[in-house]
């Protein structure tokens, strides 16, 4: 992942000129509007959904925001003050994202409509300054437990494209879930568990890194889309079952990685 090219296609909100200097290149795009409120419920549950027209993240943290807008696991983002973790914010933004995959699903190549713009409302509202660089670091590589590729029962190919059901949502072109997989695009997490649907490995390595405290690569090889289900009790366990449960392994070592540092961040003036 490359850090540097991600902030260099949202440093700035002007236009550009092009090349040639001819003509002004496509400005980064921005929500059309935009309510920041601090969030005092207490609760922990975070919500991001886009529906016509209209961003909502309810009771997220400018750490969310930064991680989900840049494509980066958690332990990739360094420095900052300790309340982008700890505050939580309300925020409603209008503005059309196009077919953008919902936040905070990992979606490879260049960043979508919506990225760019949450990108932009943390320049204007948290004043968010960052640089990338690239550091020695613990990190996993996420492997194939055995030579022959067999996969544990807690992991199997699907042929549901999530990102691509959620889009057509957006068209309201989208196709039911069926009766007998009502759950098939819907993912959860939670202490000791992971359930995900339709989602590709990179999901699944984004989610382990949060766990193990350290940024996960995949280096499975594995391609397309899957359905996850593991289960553990602690942390040290949590590497069995990954195993067990689902035919891969984590091997720890020390890795040159790309991180995002932040050189700056405010807290915004609420609404």
């Amino acid at each position: 992942m490359r850090v540097a090219a991600l902030i260099a296609a949202a440093v700035s909100r002007q236009p550009c000129v092009d090349a040639q200097g001819e003509r002004p290149a496509s400005p980064q795009p921005v929500f059309d509007s935009a309510s920041v409120a601090r969030n005092s419920s207490g609760t922990n549950g975070t919500f991001l959904t886009y529906r016509a027209g209209r961003f909502k993240a309810t009771s997220v943290t400018v750490r969310m925001l930064i991680r989900s807008s840049y494509g980066l696991q958690d332990a990739q983002i360094v420095g900052g003050p300790q309340w982008i973790t700890a505050d939580r914010y309300d925020i409603v933004a209008t503005g059309d994202v196009g077919d953008s995959p919902a936040l905070p699903v990992v979606h490879a190549g260049a960043p979508s409509r919506l990225q760019l713009m949450v990108r932009a409302l943390l320049a204007d509202r948290f004043k968010l300054i960052v640089h990338g660089e690239q550091r020695q670091a613990a990190s996993a590589l996420l492997v194939l437990a055995s030579d022959d590729r067999r996969l544990g029962p807690g992991l199997r190919r699907s042929e549901v494209d999530c990102v691509q059901r959620a889009a057509a949502a957006r068209r309201g072109t989208s196709v039911p879930p069926t009766q007998t997989r009502p759950d098939e695009c819907g993912d959860s997490r939670g202490l000791g568990s992971l359930s995900l649907r339709g989602r590709p490995i990179a999901q699944l390595a984004n989610s382990l890194s949060n766990v193990v405290g350290r940024p996960v690569i995949d280096r499975t090889g594995l391609a397309g889309n899957y359905d996850v289900d593991l289960t553990w009790a602690s942390e040290q366990n949590m590497f069995t079952a990954v195993g067990e449960q689902l035919g891969l392994r984590l091997v720890m070592q020390t890795n040159t990685i790309e991180v995002l540092v932040v050189d700056r961040v405010e807290r915004p003036v609420e609404d």
